[in-house]
């Protein structure tokens, strides 16, 4: 019965993949050329950002680490985006991975942030993690909303991150445990009521204890879900928390 129910479910995801191909042709969401979601030009051309600045105030630093006044508040330790979701091709990759759901794309938006990982490296910008394993887990879905979309577009992405710098991806240790509404129905205070309490980290404490561990997220906006992501893993004993979001909102 099982193994009917999983090629069904093979089935439906190679059919609904032709559907995709059929209604998005794969074509530079920059410039429209045809065999790409990003061409080779565009990528070069798109800005990251090579300023940070601290999630609680917004003052503007050079790491993206929560600052001294705002830390009390905040589980995280520091935050680094790579893009602004309001510039037009930020916006698009990111919608066609979340909403049109083309998988593909959550490559080109890795390979945007570890472009802007190096080049906070070569500056000496990149947060300093020492010796230490690094890892990564991505800002998990409610499992209402993964069976809508069919993937998390965080965990694709946080897998080849991982893989990229060398640190070890945890999957299915955090959980979403409240369905909520979506954080784009709130603004500021409201979205940290919203969220509050929604992450249960259900993984084995030996897997994060003393760790150092990095949120993947896609988009990122007040903070205030990779934040409450964070407070689940500091109480299973994180040593650090950090967020990796693709672009800030």
């Amino acid at each position: 019965m099982i193994a009917i129910v999983d090629s069904i479910q093979q089935m439906a995801g190679k059919i609904w993949s032709f559907f995709v191909d059929l209604l998005f042709p794969i074509e530079c969401l920059d410039c429209g050329r045809e065999g790409e979601w990003l061409c080779a030009e565009c990528f070069l051309k798109i800005k990251i950002e090579d300023r940070q600045s601290c999630q609680g105030c917004g003052r503007f630093g050079l790491t993206g680490v929560i600052c001294a006044h705002c830390k009390p508040n905040w589980a995280l330790d520091g935050v680094l985006s790579a893009l602004e979701y309001d510039r037009v091709i930020s916006a698009k990759l990111v919608k066609a991975l979340k909403y049109n759901f083309v998988k593909d794309v959550s490559l080109v938006l890795a390979k945007l942030f570890l472009k802007f990982y190096n080049s906070l490296k070569l500056q000496g910008l990149a947060p300093d993690f020492g010796e230490r394993k690094i890892f990564f887990i991505p800002v998990p879905l409610h499992p209402k909303r993964l069976r809508w979309r069919g993937f998390n577009q965080s965990e694709l992405i946080a897998r080849l991150i991982a893989a990229n710098l060398g640190g070890e991806f945890l999957s299915d240790v955090l959980i979403r445990i409240k369905n909520i509404l979506p954080q784009t129905q709130f603004k500021g205070s409201e979205r940290i009521k919203n969220i509050e309490g929604c992450f249960k980290f259900v993984g084995e404490t030996e897997q994060v204890k003393g760790k150092i561990v990095i949120l993947v997220d896609d988009v990122m906006t007040t903070g205030a879900t990779i934040n409450e992501c964070a407070k689940a893993l500091k109480l299973a004993g994180a040593k650090k928390v950090w967020g990796f979001a693709m672009a800030r909102g």
